[in-house]
């Protein structure tokens, strides 16, 4: 990972960590598969809306959860960004 002076920085597990997940605003079973994602590293974190697009077309979810290591780390947003209608995982 890089840091905001532009070096590489050692992540030490586990660690906290906020994702910020853009979905189609009519992805409406996107919700309930990303707590499934989740749920199936282990995970049960609370799940909250963001800010919607100016057009209304997409919309966020934000999720805080502990990561206990680097596989799940790697592994974890890939299979949130295969949520259908999910477009992109920060």
């Amino acid at each position: 990972m890089i840091g905001k002076d532009g070096k590489e920085v050692e992540l030490e597990f586990p660690v906290s960590w906020t994702f910020r997940m853009i979905a189609l605003s009519d992805a409406t079973e996107c919700r309930e598969a990303v707590a499934a994602v989740f749920r199936r590293f282990g995970m049960a974190p609370e799940i909250r809306d963001g800010a919607g697009s100016s057009g209304g077309r997409y919309r966020t979810y934000v999720a805080t959860v502990e990561i206990p290591s680097r596989p799940v780390f790697e592994e974890l947003p890939r299979a949130l960004g295969e949520v259908p209608g999910m477009k992109m995982v920060l």
